[in-house]
């Protein structure tokens, strides 16, 4: 049994793939996949897809990537979701939150602070970082 614990299948080239995707998937072994938003636009699309396709849940965030361009409200946003969220079977972390050196650095996810406080496991990412990253948490 695997489980994919990171596919952005509200990306672009899986539009109109998800279901055909996820059937892909499950015909090669995979149980469940974690659908991780990356920022406050993408907290919709990550819920929803986990509501019209079974074997998938969904994780709230902002990625290290797009903290730079979030204003801080979006932080408030996040919060706000994750309140009204935390009773859905679906949800089952914050992120995909975390430090990411794939590219020059911009900054680190302000998010995981909160994570803490929520009590919510975290789905992190750690990209070309694994020695700050492990230093962080």
């Amino acid at each position: 049994m695997w489980i994919d614990t990171h596919c952005h299948l509200n990306a672009a080239p899986f539009s109109g793939k998800v279901q055909q995707t996820v059937e892909l998937s499950r015909k090669n072994g995979v149980s469940h996949i974690l659908i991780p938003a990356i920022d406050r636009d993408s907290f919709t699309d990550v819920h929803d897809i986990t509501h019209t396709v079974d074997g998938c849940s969904y994780a709230l965030g902002i990625h290290p990537l797009y903290v730079p361009q979030s204003p801080e409200s979006d932080l408030d946003v996040l919060e706000q979701w994750v309140r009204e969220k935390m009773a859905d079977s679906r949800f089952v972390a914050i992120g995909e939150i975390g430090l990411d050196f794939y590219l020059p650095p911009r900054g680190k996810s302000r998010n995981i602070f909160s994570a803490a406080s929520w009590k919510s496991p975290v789905s992190m990412i750690c990209r070309c970082c694994c020695t700050p990253c492990v230093r962080w948490i």
